[in-house]
């Protein structure tokens, strides 16, 4: 999703940081499934890791951008095209 996001062809550092970020957000989600799923709570370790991971997962998709590239291949809704269509005549 994260690839698909980028707008589909990500660089080769793009790459690195999704596969990295996919990583780091298992790991924060085996933690949460060990707290909600099996009621276990998170050691001071554990909790160390949790926030770490939270972090470094937050500044990797940061750096991927929040909103997906604009696609200036992207054909026109069908309501401009006919508007735009009908102008011209």
């Amino acid at each position: 999703m994260l690839i698909d996001h980028i707008g589909g062809a990500p660089s080769i550092v793009q790459r690195a940081i999704i596969t990295r970020a996919a990583r780091v957000a298992l790991h924060l989600e085996l933690l949460d499934e060990r707290v909600f799923c099996d009621g276990h709570g998170l050691t001071q370790h554990d909790y160390q890791h949790y926030c770490s991971w939270s972090n470094s997962l937050h500044r990797m998709l940061k750096s991927l951008g929040v909103n997906p590239p604009e696609d200036d291949h992207k054909p026109p809704a069908l309501s401009d095209y006919l508007a735009n269509k009908g102008a011209a005549a």
